[in-house]
Protein backbone atom coordinates (compact mmCIF):
# COMPACT_ATOMS: atom_id res chain seq x y z
CA UNK A 1 0.00 0.00 0.00
CA UNK A 2 3.20 2.03 0.17
CA UNK A 3 3.42 4.85 -2.38
CA UNK A 4 5.05 7.81 -3.05
CA UNK A 5 2.41 9.88 -1.04
CA UNK A 6 1.66 7.44 1.67
CA UNK A 7 3.69 5.44 4.04
CA UNK A 8 2.06 2.53 5.25
CA UNK A 9 3.68 1.74 8.72
CA UNK A 10 2.71 -1.37 11.61
CA UNK A 11 2.94 -1.03 14.87
CA UNK A 12 5.80 -4.46 16.22
CA UNK A 13 5.93 -4.90 19.70
CA UNK A 14 9.44 -6.04 20.76
CA UNK A 15 12.67 -5.81 22.43
CA UNK A 16 16.19 -4.07 21.54
CA UNK A 17 18.47 -7.08 20.57
CA UNK A 18 21.28 -5.50 23.13
CA UNK A 19 19.14 -5.90 25.98
CA UNK A 20 19.22 -9.55 25.22
CA UNK A 21 21.55 -12.69 26.36
CA UNK A 22 24.64 -12.87 24.34
CA UNK A 23 23.39 -16.06 23.10
CA UNK A 24 20.42 -14.25 21.68
CA UNK A 25 22.14 -11.86 20.51
CA UNK A 26 24.06 -13.83 18.84
CA UNK A 27 21.42 -16.15 17.07
CA UNK A 28 19.73 -13.05 16.30
CA UNK A 29 22.64 -10.75 14.86
CA UNK A 30 23.15 -14.16 12.48
CA UNK A 31 19.90 -13.82 10.83
CA UNK A 32 20.56 -9.97 10.78
CA UNK A 33 23.96 -10.49 8.81
CA UNK A 34 22.06 -12.69 6.49
CA UNK A 35 18.95 -9.96 5.87
CA UNK A 36 21.62 -7.36 5.03
CA UNK A 37 23.81 -9.61 3.06
CA UNK A 38 20.61 -10.39 0.75
CA UNK A 39 19.85 -6.31 0.45
CA UNK A 40 23.14 -5.67 -0.42
CA UNK A 41 24.41 -7.80 -2.51
CA UNK A 42 21.20 -9.78 -4.11
CA UNK A 43 18.81 -6.57 -3.97
CA UNK A 44 21.03 -3.79 -4.19
CA UNK A 45 18.96 -1.53 -2.02
CA UNK A 46 19.73 -1.52 1.95
CA UNK A 47 18.97 -0.42 5.27
CA UNK A 48 21.17 2.32 6.01
CA UNK A 49 20.71 2.96 9.94
CA UNK A 50 20.85 -0.91 11.52
CA UNK A 51 21.40 0.73 15.03
CA UNK A 52 20.04 -0.87 18.50
CA UNK A 53 16.86 0.98 18.37
CA UNK A 54 16.06 -0.50 14.89
CA UNK A 55 16.89 -4.18 15.72
CA UNK A 56 13.96 -6.08 17.47
CA UNK A 57 13.37 -9.35 18.57
CA UNK A 58 9.08 -9.62 18.20
CA UNK A 59 7.86 -10.13 21.57
CA UNK A 60 4.02 -10.56 20.35
CA UNK A 61 1.84 -12.06 17.75
CA UNK A 62 2.90 -14.91 15.06
CA UNK A 63 6.27 -13.42 14.31
CA UNK A 64 7.31 -13.82 17.97
CA UNK A 65 10.25 -14.30 18.52
CA UNK A 66 11.63 -13.13 14.77
CA UNK A 67 14.24 -9.99 14.25
CA UNK A 68 12.45 -6.72 13.49
CA UNK A 69 14.28 -4.58 11.36
CA UNK A 70 12.61 -0.93 11.86
CA UNK A 71 12.75 2.07 9.96
CA UNK A 72 13.81 2.16 6.80
CA UNK A 73 14.23 6.15 6.33
CA UNK A 74 17.65 6.16 5.44
CA UNK A 75 18.95 3.35 2.54
CA UNK A 76 20.97 3.48 -0.50
CA UNK A 77 21.38 1.50 -3.70
CA UNK A 78 24.05 -0.54 -4.96
CA UNK A 79 24.57 -1.00 -8.97
CA UNK A 80 23.99 -4.64 -9.76
CA UNK A 81 27.64 -4.09 -11.88
CA UNK A 82 28.89 -2.67 -8.09
CA UNK A 83 27.27 -6.05 -6.70
CA UNK A 84 29.00 -8.45 -8.52
CA UNK A 85 32.56 -6.36 -7.88
CA UNK A 86 31.66 -6.76 -4.02
CA UNK A 87 31.20 -10.32 -4.34
CA UNK A 88 35.07 -10.78 -6.22
CA UNK A 89 36.79 -8.24 -4.00
CA UNK A 90 35.17 -10.75 -0.93
CA UNK A 91 36.68 -13.70 -2.34
CA UNK A 92 40.45 -12.11 -3.99
CA UNK A 93 40.74 -10.36 -0.18
CA UNK A 94 40.52 -13.59 1.73
CA UNK A 95 42.84 -15.44 -0.44
CA UNK A 96 45.24 -12.52 -0.88
CA UNK A 97 44.98 -12.12 -4.37
CA UNK A 98 46.31 -8.48 -4.27
CA UNK A 99 46.27 -8.05 -7.97
CA UNK A 100 42.91 -9.26 -8.47
CA UNK A 101 41.92 -6.95 -5.82
CA UNK A 102 43.35 -3.81 -7.51
CA UNK A 103 41.05 -4.91 -10.42
CA UNK A 104 38.27 -5.01 -8.55
CA UNK A 105 38.79 -1.55 -6.68
CA UNK A 106 38.94 -0.05 -9.90
CA UNK A 107 35.79 -1.85 -10.93
CA UNK A 108 34.45 -0.39 -7.66
CA UNK A 109 35.82 2.98 -8.89
CA UNK A 110 37.72 3.27 -5.62
CA UNK A 111 41.03 3.34 -7.69
CA UNK A 112 41.32 4.91 -11.24
CA UNK A 113 42.53 2.65 -14.36
CA UNK A 114 45.59 4.03 -14.43
CA UNK A 115 46.74 3.26 -10.77
CA UNK A 116 49.90 2.58 -10.52
CA UNK A 117 49.80 -1.39 -9.44
CA UNK A 118 53.64 -1.49 -8.43
CA UNK A 119 52.88 1.37 -5.54
CA UNK A 120 49.23 0.16 -4.44
CA UNK A 121 49.66 -3.92 -4.50
CA UNK A 122 52.61 -3.84 -1.61
CA UNK A 123 50.44 -0.34 0.31
CA UNK A 124 47.51 -2.78 -0.13
CA UNK A 125 49.36 -5.87 1.02
CA UNK A 126 50.73 -3.76 4.22
CA UNK A 127 47.36 -2.39 5.27
CA UNK A 128 45.09 -5.68 4.49
CA UNK A 129 47.41 -8.14 5.22
CA UNK A 130 47.39 -7.95 9.13
CA UNK A 131 43.70 -8.99 9.06
CA UNK A 132 44.01 -12.21 6.96
CA UNK A 133 46.51 -13.86 9.28
CA UNK A 134 46.03 -16.51 11.20
CA UNK A 135 42.71 -17.88 8.80
CA UNK A 136 42.31 -16.22 5.96
CA UNK A 137 38.83 -13.90 6.04
CA UNK A 138 38.45 -14.93 9.76
CA UNK A 139 41.24 -12.15 10.87
CA UNK A 140 38.74 -9.28 9.84
CA UNK A 141 37.54 -6.66 11.58
CA UNK A 142 35.71 -4.20 9.73
CA UNK A 143 36.11 -1.10 12.27
CA UNK A 144 39.75 -1.48 12.34
CA UNK A 145 40.21 -2.33 8.47
CA UNK A 146 38.17 1.20 7.85
CA UNK A 147 40.51 2.89 10.00
CA UNK A 148 43.21 1.83 8.30
CA UNK A 149 41.83 2.18 4.90
CA UNK A 150 41.28 5.90 5.68
CA UNK A 151 45.39 6.51 6.21
CA UNK A 152 46.01 4.67 2.41
CA UNK A 153 44.13 7.94 1.01
CA UNK A 154 48.18 9.41 1.76
CA UNK A 155 49.22 7.17 -0.13
CA UNK A 156 47.19 6.08 -3.24
CA UNK A 157 44.67 7.78 -5.07
CA UNK A 158 41.47 6.09 -3.52
CA UNK A 159 38.12 7.55 -3.63
CA UNK A 160 34.90 6.02 -3.13
CA UNK A 161 31.01 5.90 -4.45
CA UNK A 162 28.51 8.42 -2.81
CA UNK A 163 26.88 4.99 -1.41
CA UNK A 164 29.85 3.65 0.14
CA UNK A 165 29.88 5.69 3.31
CA UNK A 166 26.54 4.67 3.96
CA UNK A 167 27.57 0.89 3.54
CA UNK A 168 30.57 1.17 5.77
CA UNK A 169 28.89 3.04 8.57
CA UNK A 170 25.71 -0.02 8.43
CA UNK A 171 28.57 -2.58 8.76
CA UNK A 172 30.07 -1.04 11.18
CA UNK A 173 26.92 -0.89 13.11
CA UNK A 174 25.88 -4.50 12.76
CA UNK A 175 29.34 -5.42 14.16
CA UNK A 176 29.72 -3.53 17.11
CA UNK A 177 26.26 -4.98 18.21
CA UNK A 178 27.64 -8.43 17.30
CA UNK A 179 30.60 -7.54 18.93
CA UNK A 180 28.76 -6.76 22.43
CA UNK A 181 27.57 -10.70 22.50
CA UNK A 182 30.45 -12.42 20.83
CA UNK A 183 34.51 -10.29 21.02
CA UNK A 184 35.63 -12.60 18.70
CA UNK A 185 32.91 -11.41 15.94
CA UNK A 186 34.15 -10.36 12.38
CA UNK A 187 31.59 -9.95 9.96
CA UNK A 188 33.40 -10.36 6.75
CA UNK A 189 34.50 -13.49 7.86
CA UNK A 190 30.57 -14.61 8.33
CA UNK A 191 29.90 -12.77 4.97
CA UNK A 192 32.50 -15.07 3.43
CA UNK A 193 30.32 -18.18 3.01
CA UNK A 194 27.04 -16.28 1.55
CA UNK A 195 29.43 -14.93 -0.54
CA UNK A 196 30.78 -18.55 -1.66
CA UNK A 197 27.28 -19.80 -2.26
CA UNK A 198 25.97 -16.95 -4.46
CA UNK A 199 29.07 -17.50 -6.79
CA UNK A 200 27.60 -21.35 -6.93
CA UNK A 201 24.64 -20.31 -8.07
CA UNK A 202 25.23 -17.82 -9.93
CA UNK A 203 25.63 -18.65 -14.09
CA UNK A 204 27.25 -15.10 -15.09
CA UNK A 205 30.16 -14.39 -17.15
CA UNK A 206 32.87 -14.21 -14.39
CA UNK A 207 31.51 -16.89 -12.49
CA UNK A 208 33.96 -19.80 -13.76
CA UNK A 209 36.75 -17.46 -12.97
CA UNK A 210 35.34 -16.56 -9.19
CA UNK A 211 34.87 -20.48 -8.53
CA UNK A 212 38.28 -21.40 -9.65
CA UNK A 213 39.80 -18.87 -7.08
CA UNK A 214 37.49 -19.78 -4.74
CA UNK A 215 38.57 -23.70 -5.36
CA UNK A 216 42.34 -23.31 -6.09
CA UNK A 217 45.21 -21.49 -5.34
CA UNK A 218 47.45 -19.47 -7.79
CA UNK A 219 49.93 -22.77 -7.64
CA UNK A 220 46.49 -24.56 -8.75
CA UNK A 221 45.90 -26.19 -5.64
CA UNK A 222 42.94 -27.10 -3.28
CA UNK A 223 42.65 -24.97 -0.91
Amino acid sequence: MTRRRVLTMEWVTGVKLTTLPAEEVRQLVGVGQEAFLVQLLEVGFFHGDPHPGNLLKVTEGPDAGKLALLDFGLVAEVPAHDRAAMVSATIHLANRNWAALVDDFIDLEFLPRDANRAVIIPVMERVLGPYLRGGGAKAFNFQALSQDLLTTTLEIPFSVPPYMSLLARSVATLEGIALTADPGYQMVAQAYPFVARKVLRDDGSGTAALLRDLVYDEQGKLR
